[in-house]
């Protein structure tokens, strides 16, 4: 997948964290995203407030 696609994701997941270098990365693992498919820690905001 790539960057645009993970983000699709990690944009709406409530484990995502800002990093000052890489950008959007995984608050579990403070990586940049590299699953295939979907993610299996994927934790949706349902609230509507996506940043």
């Amino acid at each position: 997948m790539t960057r645009e696609e993970h983000l699709k994701f990690c944009k709406t997941c409530l484990n995502r964290k800002t990093d000052m270098h890489k950008g959007l990365v995984c608050g579990l693992t403070n990586e940049i995203a590299d699953f295939e498919g979907s993610c299996q820690s994927f934790n949706p905001n349902n609230s509507g407030n996506n940043y």
